[in-house]
């Protein structure tokens, strides 16, 4: 998909893995790359995004995580441990 040219011209505009994530169609077209590869990379992106969104709406509260493990509590500074082994 990608091929040296492209690879250069996102190393030049310094564009690393966690703004790769975020950029735009338009920003990647702005970059000086071509539409199609653009569009492409906008689709494959959004992959990896949608399902960071899908594994982390499950705990969408902190009190919905605590009432999931049977947890009670006041507040954040007052959360019980929970139960497991020590290491001293």
């Amino acid at each position: 998909m990608l091929d040296d040219n492209n690879l250069e011209i996102l190393h030049n505009e310094k564009i690393d893995g966690s703004l790769f994530l975020n950029i735009t169609e338009e920003k990647f077209m702005q970059t000086g790359l071509k539409m199609g590869l653009a569009i492409k990379l906008t689709k494959e992106v959004q992959v990896p995004k949608e399902k960071l969104k899908s594994m982390f709406s499950l705990y969408l509260s902190l009190s919905k995580v605590l009432a999931k493990y049977s947890l009670t509590s006041e507040g954040t500074e007052v959360i019980p441990s929970l139960p497991g082994p020590r290491h001293y």
